[in-house]
């Protein structure tokens, strides 16, 4: 994606990487960059996005740590019937829901959501749960919900273990006596 001139507060600001720079191209720092970034993904016409481009913008969004705005957006494109993108967005919501604060909110919308096979069988999304539970304190649902998402991960072919499951099983390790 090419660099990405921003007007902000009459500021010219440049979008590059994930990267929020000012007129002299240094970046600016994240409390800055926090409401120019949310005016220009705010700008964006999302419902004219295709799936594949959607996820990437979802995505970006999600690093940004435009935590509301991705959850909005995600909530509001559920409506598009679609199990590719569904598989995507369900776990964003979920982890948008516990980097908001509200790991109750993240356990809440995989119940209300748990009988579609999306939620059941996404790695994903079960490790976004059992960091929920963690964060909840509640570690035996914490271990149950990591070792099912492990288990999808092991068994699927190129299948790569991710950063968050070996993060929650590190913190299962360190709060609780669960993985001694």
């Amino acid at each position: 994606m090419p660099v990405q001139k921003i007007f902000y507060d009459n500021q010219t600001y440049y979008f590059n990487k994930g990267k929020v720079l000012d007129e002299h191209f240094l970046q600016v720092t994240p409390a800055e960059a926090m409401p120019i970034l949310y005016e220009y993904y705010g700008k964006i016409d999302y419902r004219k996005l295709n799936e594949s481009e959607l996820i990437d913008f979802l995505k970006e969004i999600k690093d940004a740590e435009l935590n509301t705005l991705c959850l909005t957006i995600s909530l509001d494109c559920l409506n598009r019937n679609s199990e590719y993108l569904d598989s995507y967005i369900y776990p964003i919501i979920s982890s948008c829901y516990r980097l908001m604060g509200k790991p109750q909110k993240s356990i809440d919308f995989y119940n209300a959501h748990r009988t579609e096979d999306i939620c059941s069988r996404s790695p994903a999304m079960l490790t976004s749960l059992a960091a929920a539970y963690c964060d909840l304190k509640n570690y035996e649902s914490s271990l149950y919900y990591a070792r099912r998402a492990y288990a999808i991960l092991k068994n699927a072919p190129q299948a790569e273990v991710s950063d968050e499951i070996k993060n929650v099983f590190g913190r299962l390790r360190s709060e609780s006596n669960l993985l001694d």
